[in-house]
C-alpha cells in the first residue's frame, strides 16, 4: 500500500475514536493498529506534528503518545513535548503541564519544554514559577533566542524593565535574523507618547547575507518620519510612514538603495 494511501487509512480507522473525546483510549488504538498497518514510532510522530500543524490537537496528543510508547530517551522526551504542546494549544492545562514535566524528567536539557511550560505558568498567573522555568531553558540553551525574548516579556510585565531590556538584547544577539525577536526589542524600546503614535519597525535586510536589523520609527499625526539606512557598497531598506500604518510597498531607486514607502490611505 503507498504511504499517502496508509496514513490517509490510519487516520479514518482512528477518527471515529478520537471524534468521542476519550484520548486515553485512543492512544492504545492508535499504537494497535499502528502496529497492525507497520506505522512505526516515527512515522506516529510525525503525524502528530502534522495534526499539530492542522489544529488537531486531540488527534495530536493521541499519535504521541501512541509514538512515545516505542520511544526511549530523548525521542521519547520529543513524543511527550508533543503532546504536551497539544494540551496546552488546547486549553486543557493541568495535562500539558504533567506532559512538560515528564519530558524535562527524561531530558533535563529539553530547551523548548522549560520554555513552553514557562508560558503555561504565565498564562496561569503563576509568574515566579514561569520565570524559574524561563530561566532553566535558557541555562540549558544560552542562545535559545524565544527563551530570552519570552523571559523579556515576563519581567516587563512585573515592572522589571532593566532586565526586560537585557534580555530583549540577549534575544536579538542570540538571533540576529529573527525579525519577530527584533521588532519584540523595537516595540518595547519605543516610548508612547499618545494615541496617535504608530511604532514601525526599520527591517534593514542586507542583500548579501540577508542580516536583519530592526529599528523603532515614531509617528506622529500626519507628519513623515523619514530613516535612511547607511550603507555605500550594499543594498538596504528604506521606510517612510505615516501615523496611520496602513502599508502601500512602491520600490524606489535611490542611489544604491531600494526605497519602500509604508503610506496611510
Amino acid at each position: 500500500m503507498p504511504e499517502n494511501n496508509k496514513t490517509e487509512d490510519f487516520l479514518l480507522k482512528l477518527a471515529p475514536c478520537i471524534e468521542c473525546g476519550e484520548l486515553e483510549k485512543c492512544v492504545e488504538e492508535a499504537a494497535l493498529v499502528a502496529r497492525e498497518m507497520g506505522i512505526g514510532a516515527k512515522e506516529l510522530l510525525s503525524l502528530s506534528s502534522d495534526e499539530y500543524g492542522r489544529r488537531k490537537y486531540g488527534s495530536a496528543y493521541v499519535f504521541a503518545l501512541a509514538a512515545a510508547l516505542g520511544f526511549e530517551g530523548e525521542e521519547k522526551a520529543k513524543a511527550y513535548y508533543n503532546a504536551g504542546l497539544a494540551m496546552q494549544y488546547d486549553e486543557k492545562l493541568e495535562k500539558a503541564e504533567k506532559l512538560y514535566k515528564k519530558t524535562i524528567e527524561i531530558d533535563p536539557k529539553f530547551s523548548w519544554a522549560y520554555s513552553n511550560y514557562a508560558k503555561l505558568l504565565k498564562k496561569q498567573g503563576r509568574m515566579l514559577e514561569a520565570e524559574k522555568q524561563y530561566l532553566k531553558a535558557i541555562e540549558a540553551d544560552p542562545k535559545f533566542a524565544w527563551a530570552h525574548n519570552d523571559y523579556a516579556k515576563l519581567l516587563e510585565k512585573l515592572g522589571r524593565i532593566s532586565e526586560a531590556e537585557e534580555q530583549y538584547l540577549k534575544a536579538t544577539e542570540a538571533d540576529p535574523k529573527n525579525a519577530r525577536v527584533h521588532n519584540n526589542y523595537a516595540s518595547f524600546s519605543n516610548t508612547p507618547a499618545g494615541p496617535f503614535i504608530t511604532t514601525v519597525f526599520a527591517l534593514l535586510i542586507s542583500l548579501e547575507n540577508l542580516t536583519i536589523v530592526s529599528i523603532p520609527i515614531s509617528c506622529m499625526g500626519n507628519s513623515v518620519f523619514r530613516f535612511r539606512t547607511f550603507s555605500s557598497t550594499r543594498s538596504s531598506l528604506l521606510f517612510n510612514a505615516t501615523s496611520t500604518g496602513s502599508p502601500i510597498f512602491s520600490p524606489k531607486r535611490e542611489s544604491n538603495s531600494l526605497a519602500i514607502s509604508i503610506c496611510g490611505r
